[in-house]
């Protein structure tokens, strides 16, 4: 989208007419730019200047829509330590293909599949066993599309632990009533 595919006919003393009308530059002549919203075959018609003989052919302009990324969720996800936790991109476009980073305080890295993390190049990244340490982390995903398309980097959302919990489990007790 946003772009334009020149559309060649080639043959000496032959006239050409292009169709449909839809997305071209000109429905004439040897070369039209193509433009088109969506997919579109069209058809190029050469007639031979002189005896009328005719030809045609079909070409196709394929359209990738380029990633359009809508939402990444939750923004903020608060996990006790040692806990899990997922964070969703939600996008659109052609051939999509999902790649995670994080910040853990010195800038944004691709995160690589492996503990804690999995799914890192899927729309849904998961962390789990998580560590205190871990809190403030920031996350984005790199979503790409099909060949030529621009790629689209999610806002940032980021992880806080939770790191207050029971670090010793009271023990039974037994007491009389009354007493």
């Amino acid at each position: 989208k946003g772009q334009y595919a020149p559309l060649t006919a080639t043959g000496a003393g032959i006239s050409y007419v292009w169709s449909p009308a839809t997305g071209l530059d000109a429905t004439t002549g040897t070369t039209v730019n193509a433009s088109p919203q969506t997919t579109t075959t069209y058809t190029v018609e050469g007639t031979s200047i002189g005896n009328n003989c005719k030809s045609t052919s079909t070409v196709t302009v394929t359209v990738n829509n380029p990633p359009v990324i809508s939402s990444i969720l939750p923004l903020n996800n608060t996990v006790v330590e040692g806990g899990n936790a997922t964070f969703t991109v939600t996008a659109t476009g052609t051939n999509l293909t999902y790649q995670w980073e994080v910040n853990s305080g010195s800038g944004f890295v691709t995160i690589t599949e492996g503990a804690p993390y999995s799914n890192v190049t899927t729309s849904v990244l998961s962390i789990s066993d998580i560590d205190g340490s871990m809190t403030n982390y920031q996350y984005r995903c790199i979503v790409s599309g099909a060949s030529g398309c621009a790629q689209a980097t999610s806002g940032s959302v980021s992880l806080t632990v939770d790191t207050v919990g029971i670090t010793l489990q009271p023990a039974p007790a037994t007491v009389c009533a009354g007493n």
